[in-house]
């Protein structure tokens, strides 16, 4: 979801791959878009949502804000990716409840700016 507002909500995303044409393999995506030299960022809320074993991060955030409650983001290489931009940073809000890990482990979910490529950049 890029430059819109949108909430996912009791959903499971699994098993995202990434496709020679777009994706990258996230499970999640928001950002934001050039509209007459300014930025349109979206918004994502995810609310009692699992994501796992996808490609590259369970969320990427390309200069939006995400807010995150009760999310499960289970075996992705990256938890939560953030590529802020300095006039727009974006961010993540975390409303509590937020799990990261693999398997049997589990630990504090990782923000990481990872310099991943957005969509369209291929």
């Amino acid at each position: 979801m890029v430059g819109a507002d949108a909430t996912v909500e009791s959903s499971i995303v699994r098993r995202t791959r990434a496709v020679p044409v777009f994706g990258f393999g996230d499970g999640l995506l928001v950002g934001a878009l050039p509209n007459a030299g300014q930025l349109e960022s979206g918004t994502l809320t995810v609310l009692d949502s699992v994501v796992e074993e996808r490609a590259r991060a369970g969320l990427s955030n390309f200069v939006a804000d995400a807010t995150l409650t009760s999310g499960w983001f289970d075996c992705n290489p990256i938890d939560l990716d953030l590529e802020p931009d300095p006039q727009h940073p974006g961010g993540f809000q975390d409303n509590g409840g937020n799990r990261c890990g693999c398997a049997q482990a589990e630990w504090a979910c990782r923000v990481l700016s990872a310099n991943l490529d957005p969509p369209g950049s291929l």
